[in-house]
């Protein structure tokens, strides 16, 4: 077997792992708070040629993620919800679990899209070796498992937003059409994936291209050109995207130029009601949401918060690696091919500097397209020797594997609570930095089912953050309005909601004083009234 083979098999194996370790947690964790939503809007789309029930997100990541339940027979039969009486409420719950792991396997195409991303910009700029550690890392990272188990947009704008990034690149290095072409095309692609690419890409685009204006540059009119010719493929996308599932041309329908019109006029205008409702809700969150951070509450969050939360989220061993690859940037030890680190580090810093401007601080997932640029960058230590100079190169190799060795280690050991992971710092007190989609999305409804059967529970009072039926899932209840600690039997309190009853009830601010008589999961938190005389491990707790 030749070395090319060798490593071209090592990154498939990786991909693998990575598809099998996801694919086991489909069936642990319930649908989250947001997943429901995502598949209501693209099933939708694919019934009705209608976009309506959340225009707050662009739809093509929706249509990837509903196409497979959708040929499986999921429909929304005249409603707008999966769940208060939708199709999830009166199916079985086998249905419900085997559509929710077919919208969750739609998820690993943007998986397969972020690795070859990782592996070709890692090869391109430090060697064959460097490529395999940057796939070992992304494929590792429990923040990226985490969001590519689910039914939600974060890992299609992780995978889509370095691919637009890498294009850009190839495409300032090499100003031809084919790279002109290919940069639209997948800046369109990931414009129509989140809307989150709106507000990264553009700062971005602009800073790779002033960066290698110094380069060889083509005439000003085939810039013009090639500029005009980029607009156009992404407006095509968006287009196409928004017009998707509408009404075919006829004749007999207000006439033909009318309908052509309509047909050019309402992609953009979708785009733009959509842009304006995000804006809305990052710039003026709603009078009820607060944000929440290192014990405080706050409505418009904090400028740090993301850096917070991606310092106790990411395995520290990724992080030494990423900040070792900017280090080696900065001290000029990259050379060659290696010296366009630049072009990584300058989508991290976009990315957390328009973060910075966001008032809707709910989960370290809006800078999730910052990790694989981390895994790009951390992987430089293994780059060859023509573009490294470091010595002794044996001893920072050694110290490159160890550090990727503890980075899959962890991830081994975080499973199947890949969502919820948190490193070293804060591990065992999560919620005391951070909750919302970081710790609690509402994903142990299911394990609390569990729980209940296990320990004979018949009933408990629940507080739940998620859209979920409970009894769909094992779960006899009744709604906690209180924590009257008078009240007899066993609470089931998301941790989330807890906190913020915490802000208006002085009595579950005293409850949180107290450790919990078990745990389901990362996030249920369990307490017995009166308290219990034995307190239910947390193994026995997490099913």
């Amino acid at each position: 077997m030749t070395l090319a083979l060798l490593r071209r098999t090592i990154v498939v194996a990786l991909f693998a792992i990575f598809v099998a370790r996801v694919a086991a947690t489909y069936r642990v964790f319930n649908d989250t708070r947001d997943e429901s939503t995502h598949l209501a809007a693209g099933l939708e789309l694919l019934e009705r040629g209608r976009y309506t029930v959340d225009r707050s997100h662009p739809p093509l990541a929706r249509l990837v993620l509903t196409l497979p339940p959708y040929l499986a027979g999921l429909r929304l039969q005249g409603r707008d919800d999966l769940w208060h009486g939708g199709t999830w409420d009166q199916g079985s719950p086998e249905f419900f679990w085997r559509t929710l792991g077919l919208a969750r396997a739609g998820n690993l195409l943007f998986a397969a899209i972020l690795v070859w991303v990782a592996y070709r910009w890692a090869v391109a700029l430090y060697g064959e070796w460097a490529g395999l550690a940057a796939v070992a890392l992304a494929t590792f990272c429990p923040n990226l498992m985490g969001h590519g188990s689910l039914a939600t947009l974060d890992l299609a704008a992780a995978a889509t937003i370095p691919l637009a990034c890498y294009c850009l690149w190839r495409w300032t290095a090499e100003r031809s059409w084919k790279r002109c072409l290919c940069a639209g095309l997948t800046c369109g692609v990931a414009f129509v994936c989140k809307f989150a690419a709106v507000f990264y890409l553009p700062p971005i685009a602009a800073g790779y291209f002033l960066v290698a204006r110094s380069s060889r540059a083509p005439s000003r009119f085939r810039q013009a050109a090639q500029g005009a010719a980029f607009v156009l493929v992404l407006a095509a996308v968006i287009g196409g995207t928004y017009n998707f599932g509408g009404p075919p041309l006829t004749r007999s329908r207000g006439g033909l130029l009318s309908q052509v019109r309509s047909q050019i006029l309402r992609p953009p205008t979708r785009f733009a009601r959509g842009l304006q409702e995000v804006w809305k809700v990052v710039r003026e969150p709603e009078t009820e949401h607060v944000s929440y951070l290192l014990g405080r509450f706050s409505r418009f969050g904090w400028w740090y918060y993301f850096l917070v939360a991606v310092a106790v989220k990411s395995t520290l061993p990724l992080l030494l690696l990423g900040a070792l690859g900017a280090g080696l940037y900065c001290a000029r030890r990259l050379t060659g091919p290696a010296a366009d680190s630049l072009y990584l580090l300058l989508p991290v810093a976009v990315i957390f500097a328009v973060s910075a401007f966001s008032n809707y601080d709910v989960g370290m997932r809006y800078v999730l397209p910052a990790f694989p640029f981390f895994a790009i960058l951390g992987a430089a230590v293994f780059a060859g020797e023509d573009r490294l100079r470091l010595e002794p190169r044996r001893t920072w190799v050694a110290l490159g594997l160890l550090l990727t060795a503890w980075h899959a280690a962890e991830s081994m050991a975080a499973h199947p609570d890949y969502l919820a992971y948190f490193n070293e710092i804060a591990r065992g007190r999560e919620e005391r930095f951070l909750v919302d989609s970081n710790l609690d999305w509402g994903q142990d409804l299911a394990r609390l089912g569990i729980f209940l059967r296990d320990q004979h529970i018949p009933t408990v009072r629940l507080l739940y953050i998620g859209d979920t039926n409970p009894e769909k899932m094992g779960v006899a209840f009744t709604l906690l309005e209180s924590c009257d600690p008078h009240q007899d039997g066993w609470v089931a309190a998301s941790i989330t909601h807890l906190m913020t009853f915490s802000l208006h009830q002085p009595a579950c601010a005293q409850l949180l004083q107290r450790p919990p008589d078990a745990r389901v999961g990362k996030s249920i938190w369990m307490y017995h009234f009166p308290p219990a005389t034995t307190s239910l491990g947390a193994e026995r707790a997490t099913p």
